[in-house]
């Protein structure tokens, strides 16, 4: 519409701060806004819309928002942490100077826990961000806020990052589509996560990705078109028949039934001349996935922990050699399996998004299946088993449970990032599709 001259840039930022001033009071997914600054750079997108005749940008004025884990230029961007309550950046992180280069405008940034490393979305710098499907419930971590910006239709996208289930964990619970692209698909520099670091990064923070989160997954396409480094740039999908995998339950980190059922039948509903869809079991252990996992993010995050807890949580160089060694064994057992099928379709988490319980530990803090409770760091091997192995996985909406939304996660081999989105794109034209929450109405 920007493009056509149906819509100006100013007119739509406009939109996004009236619902920025009526909504975020109540789920507060908004850490840090300048609309002074987005305006200017509105008006500026709107005359070179008018004046130019030079192709212009696919993101061409359009107004986004940013998880307050990634630097962003002349804005405070603190990653939900004290240390960082003042910081302003003198340079974007390197996924926002992409978006800024194919003309998208930076309006805010979006709430995280401390450091982004929670499943719920609480830091003593802004507070809590509320689920826009029921605010007394959480909208996930650690781009919770990003996740509710965008199902709130506070923004049109938002940049989140992904360790382990940070933008797959809130998609699924705020009912949008996001994606954890393959490990290293989209630089990482200006990825804030130690407040000793703020320059960037020589090397990548293990397992993590930069991705985006929207409420389509064309939308998911579009943005890694700009973002995607050019060894993993999207192709297209050029396949005569698609086989898909299909596990909704597993004893180490079991799933609520009410969830397992809506996804089974949501990949059912894909089945057809060209996509086969088949029950499996995992060709790998959960259990030995969830400790690998939780160890190797140890290590990961031992460097944004201030000495000696950081060394100590962070392990030996020995350690790390034997577990990664472990984890190539594991890459191996999957590159096997993605032989027999194109994409593995799984939950993201064990239940629906849960009541807000922001003085619980992630290591404290338990989850109800049903009848009993699991602990939360086993319902986070769902999203460890694309995490470990540096797998692209998307989360998709696949229906309501007690008035919450269900997600399902559909998981590709190392680089298949334009398959997961062919494979999301078939869920949408089977009806599962973004629906505007509760808040909104």
């Amino acid at each position: 519409m920007i493009r056509d001259g149906a819509i100006s840039s100013r007119e739509l930022l406009a939109a996004f701060e009236n619902r920025y001033e009526r909504l975020n009071p109540i789920i507060n997914a908004v850490a840090t806004a300048d609309f002074e600054s987005a305006h200017a750079a509105a008006a500026a997108a709107d005359n070179c819309r008018a004046s130019s005749r030079a192709p212009l940008g696919v993101l061409h004025g359009l107004p986004v928002t940013i998880k307050d884990a990634l630097a962003v230029a002349g804005m405070r961007s603190t990653s939900g942490a004290p240390e960082l309550g003042d910081y302003v950046p003198a340079n974007d992180a390197a996924a926002v100077s992409a978006l800024r280069r194919a003309g998208a405008i930076i309006f805010a940034k979006t709430n995280t826990p401390a450091w982004a490393g929670d499943i719920q979305t609480h830091n003593t710098l802004f507070g809590t961000t509320n689920n826009p499907w029921n605010t007394g419930r959480t909208a996930g971590g650690s781009s919770g806020g990003s996740a509710a910006a965008v199902s709130a239709g506070l923004t049109a996208l938002d940049i989140g990052t992904d360790l382990g289930g940070s933008i797959r964990i809130p998609s699924g619970f705020c009912g949008i589509f996001g994606l954890k692209p393959t490990f290293g698909a989209v630089a990482q520099d200006g990825y804030l996560d130690c407040s000793e670091r703020r320059s960037g990064y020589a090397v990548e923070v293990d397992m993590n990705s930069v991705g985006p989160l929207a409420r389509s997954a064309s939308d998911l396409h579009l943005v890694m078109t700009v973002l995607a480094t050019t060894f993993a740039k999207l192709s297209p999908v050029q396949v005569e028949s698609v086989r898909i995998g299909v596990c909704v339950d597993d004893a180490y980190c079991q799933v609520a039934d009410g969830v397992a059922s809506t996804i089974l039948a949501a990949a059912r509903s894909l089945d057809s001349n060209r996509i086969a869809v088949q029950e499996c079991s995992l060709p790998v252990s959960m259990a030995d996935v969830g400790r690998l996992c939780n160890a190797l993010t140890l290590s990961a995050v031992s460097a944004s922990v201030p000495y000696p807890v950081g060394s100590r949580i962070g392990g030996t160089h020995r350690d790390w050699l034997q577990n990664n060694d472990e984890r190539s064994r594991l890459r191996t057992t999957w590159s096997h399996w993605f032989t027999s099928f194109d994409a593995l379709v799984c939950p993201i988490m064990s239940g629906v998004a849960f009541s807000h319980s922001v003085d619980t530990s992630l290591g404290e803090l338990t989850l109800m299946v049903d009848d009993h409770e699991i602990p939360a760091t086993r319902g986070l091997a769902w999203c460890q088993l694309a995490s470990l192995s540096y797998l692209p996985s998307v989360a998709v909406p696949v229906g309501l449970l007690d008035g919450m939304p269900v997600g399902a996660q559909i998981i590709c081999p190392y680089g298949g990032d334009s398959m997961c989105l062919w494979i999301a794109r078939k869920f949408e034209e089977a009806g599962f599709v973004f629906i505007n929450p509760p808040v909104d109405v």
